[in-house]
């Protein structure tokens, strides 16, 4: 998928970045009152009232940057929603006297220099965004990469984020065409007319109980060496490193591999970008296409693929709903999904549907809504942090904020936990009830914010920002333990009937755990943990990048150009640099194949990836959209 063609981010959270920093939220302003208003009338796609919200918010910007500089010494905000989302919605309705008003703001406030090459950007979105309709109008039916040199603009991708803004505003429409999209006049005869179907709660119980929480305090912690974060690792001065191309299409690195045989891939056999996000399984790999754009599949919202254990593609499905958040369980079968509206939606190893529910009428939802004081339906996905899917596809675990739930398919809750607050937090007052709001306070030698804390991305309170909010799960692999990680860096293992076993603590939240049997990973942004048996083996490099797929002999990290193999425990291997983009890896009798999008080279020496006799697929790789 071209540069052109990608769609820009479509709801608040990726829209408006909330605050990552307490204090910002500490201020009790109006800057903050109009900046939240105007995200919410973002996400519901009411630009003319977004627009007006936005030169309101501008108007308390000065008072902001006083306040701030005045209380902290120098205005460091990271983020203007105002300056930046506000100003492509006055571009987008036209609003040339409210971006003057934006441009003379920051030309008079020396603390909004960073955001001055916004303010060109709006300026000149605000000349596209009529010459792109005007251009759909006159040659209706035209792709989507062919815009750019309608409208005389070169940038392929700021043509497809304001494409999609226009789309939103149902100013234009867009209609899947192969790869790319057929851009048509609004209430064209050729725009499909599609009505959501609803999808009700499978649940069986009516009214949530209480979840209990984790006794983390009084188990045997593991205590795992602190890696740095990325950003650490940049201001340390550790840049990514370059991987040197070969000279050859294929060239072996670190082991006495050999390639045996390259060879051009026939058109036909060439697998579909669409399918960008990979996850081996019990029988072979299944590969997500997230963002809809899967060949011969018409109009969808996402789609998935499973290739067998020789690579051949086993089943290609379009499924039922968007894909927000995913579990993909490496020693099982099938998937689970949730889309951007809380369904959650199950497929077999056929990829056959096995569930659908909506998580917004889930009672645990509806109390924890209750909590925390989450306003509006659609900021709930903000909330749900993961999902997973059991071995057997018997059971199923959501979290959203702190707590994690524990479901069979039948609808029926088998447990609920919830993680204590984070140790640099105390309380200021008793709690109340179970789903009462705690008031919490920092340690005083660690802040100096002060006792009341308010936090955007929709929720308010005190609560929130002390909760350590569990941002990855997953089953094990011999049994219905599971695992649960917090922000914190916490990793707690509970049994199948949600009772505490063993914690882990790492120091920071790991983007994936991986269970089995015989080992455990812990993936975090620069390194990958290796245990077993509560031992770690080997802390693995992965600053570079790399996605993690795990078989039952050892686990690769594919990376752009280069596939690294490890021993099940970490030891290196070796590895195989390819001069373009690595597609697809897999292996059979012949040896480890690496495919690009051309090119096929066959790897001998490479032990196989499975325990069982025969072929067996473990890995596929398609680049992200440009």
């Amino acid at each position: 998928m071209s540069g052109d063609q990608s769609p820009i981010p479509t709801d608040a959270e990726d829209l408006a970045p909330a605050s990552s920093d307490p204090a910002e939220d500490a201020i009790d302003d109006p800057y903050f009152d109009t900046m939240a208003q105007l995200q919410e009338a973002v996400t519901k796609r009411d630009y003319t009232a977004a627009a007006t919200l936005a030169r309101e918010n501008l108007r308390h910007l000065p008072g902001l940057i006083q306040e701030w500089s005045g209380d902290y010494g120098s205005f460091d905000i990271r983020s203007i929603p105002g300056l930046e989302q506000g100003g492509t919605v006055l571009a987008l309705v036209g609003d040339g006297e409210g971006l003057q008003r934006m441009r003379e703001l920051v030309l008079a406030s020396p603390e909004l220099s960073p955001w001055s090459r916004f303010v060109e950007r709006h300026e000149k979105d605000r000349k596209l965004f009529p010459a792109i309709i005007e251009a759909v109008h006159e040659h209706p039916g035209c792709l989507q990469s062919e815009i750019k040199g309608l409208v005389g603009e070169p940038d392929g991708r700021t043509v497809a984020r304001l494409i999609s803004y226009l789309e939103k505003a149902g100013k234009v429409a867009r209609v899947k065409s192969g790869r790319t999209y057929k851009l048509l006049p609004p209430n064209s005869p050729g725009v499909p007319r599609q009505s959501r179907r609803v999808v009700r709660s499978h649940r069986v119980e009516r009214v949530s109980f209480p979840p209990q929480v984790l006794r983390v305090s009084s188990l045997d912690c593991v205590s795992l060496p602190r890696v740095l974060f990325r950003w650490e690792e940049i201001q340390a001065g550790r840049e990514r490193a370059r991987i040197p191309k070969p000279v050859e299409p294929f060239a072996i690195r670190d082991a006495d591999w050999q390639v045996v045989d390259v060879e051009t891939i026939p058109p036909a056999q060439r697998p579909d970008t669409a399918f960008r996000r990979l996850h081996p399984t019990d029988s072979g790999l299944i590969a997500i296409d997230d963002l809809g754009n899967a060949e011969g599949l018409g109009h969808i919202e996402a789609a998935a693929l499973r290739y067998d254990r020789s690579g051949r593609v086993a089943v290609t499905r379009a499924l039922d709903h968007g894909v927000y958040r995913l579990g993909v369980h490496p020693m099982g079968k099938g998937l689970i999904a949730m889309s951007k509206d809380c369904v959650l939606h199950a497929y077999n190893d056929e990829l056959d549907p096995i569930l659908e529910t909506t998580l917004a009428d889930a009672p645990e939802i509806t109390a924890l809504r209750d909590r925390f004081d989450i306003p509006a339906p659609n900021q709930l996905k903000n909330q749900v942090r993961s999902v997973a899917l059991s071995r057997n596809a018997t059971r199923y675990i959501f979290t959203a904020v702190d707590e994690a739930w524990c479901v069979d398919v039948h609808g029926r809750a088998l447990w609920g936990v919830r993680l204590p607050l984070r140790e640099d937090w105390g309380r200021a007052a008793p709690a109340g009830e179970d789903y009462a709001p705690e008031t919490v306070s920092r340690d005083a030698e660690s802040s100096q914010i002060g006792a009341k804390v308010t936090v955007s991305v929709g929720i308010e309170g005190d609560e929130p920002e002390a909760a350590d909010w569990i941002y990855a799960a997953c089953f094990a692999a011999r049994s219905d333990d599971a695992y649960l990680a917090g922000h914190s860096g916490r990793v707690v293992k509970v049994d199948g009937t949600g009772r505490e076993l063993l914690v882990y603590d790492i120091g920071s939240v790991p983007e994936r755990i991986v269970d089995t049997g015989r080992y455990l990973y812990l993936l975090t942004d620069t390194r990958l943990y290796v245990l077993r048996q509560e031992t770690l083996h080997a802390l693995v490099d992965v600053f570079d990048g790399g996605e993690l797929l795990v078989a039952q002999t050892g686990f690769g990290l594919l990376e752009k150009n280069r596939l690294r193999w490890f021993r099940e425990d970490g030891l290196l291997l070796g590895s195989v640099v390819s001069k373009d983009p690595i597609r697809r890896v897999y292996h059979k009798k012949a040896g480890l194949v690496v495919e690009t999008r051309q090119r096929r080279a066959t790897v001998r020496g490479v032990r196989a990836w499975w325990n069982e006799p025969g072929r067996s697929v473990i890995g596929c790789r398609q680049p992200s959209p440009s």
